[in-house]
């Protein structure tokens, strides 16, 4: 486990470093925050989502960018008084392919594809790792201006699917925040 996390970082630096024009006007870094589900052998259950990543131009293609995530989600229902100890929960990284397309002057989308790690924690008595996909889109305002500096604002849906062990799975409805340096 310890390798593939290493080999991730180390794959995401060598994009992030190998930029087309400079690492200062093509890095940014963002959150994602919305509710949505999650299931590894379960069924789905309420989920609130949390996800930070940081995202490179590629070198391969201008309008295509990488992005590194990591994700966690946990089950959404807390009730008052309750005397439950284990509260279902999933965490994870996933590296994508994001392509960005302007829809107007304020306004773009977003869509993408990549690799998924999931560890699924759903069940107490569980604790596995499952490898997928995961894929995503967004519709966002733009204000970064110009120079490409400054922040950019979005709505998106996003939904990983792993293939081994538990069939670990989400699906997040979320409000974006993106930096771009």
């Amino acid at each position: 486990m310890k390798k593939f996390l290493t080999g991730i970082c180390l794959f995401t630096l060598i994009f992030i470093f190998s930029a087309n024009e400079g690492i200062s006007q093509e890095l940014s870094a963002g959150i994602d925050i919305g509710g949505g589900n999650i299931s590894g052998n379960t069924v789905n259950i309420g989920s609130y989502n949390l996800s930070f990543f940081v995202q490179s131009k590629s070198y391969f293609e201008d309008n295509l960018y990488l992005r590194l995530s990591m994700l966690y989600a946990q089950d959404i229902n807390l009730p008052l008084g309750s005397t439950r100890s284990y509260y279902p929960f999933i965490k994870g990284f996933s590296l994508k392919a994001i392509l960005f397309q302007d829809a107007g002057s304020l306004l773009y989308l977003e869509e993408g594809a990549g690799l998924l790690y999931l560890n699924d924690r759903t069940l107490s008595y569980k604790n596995t790792d499952d490898f997928g996909t995961v894929f995503s889109i967004l519709a966002g305002l733009d204000l970064t201006g110009f120079d490409n500096r400054g922040i950019k604002l979005g709505l998106g849906m996003e939904y990983g699917i792993t293939f081994n062990n538990t069939l670990a799975k989400y699906y997040s409805l979320y409000l974006q925040t993106q930096y771009f340096f």
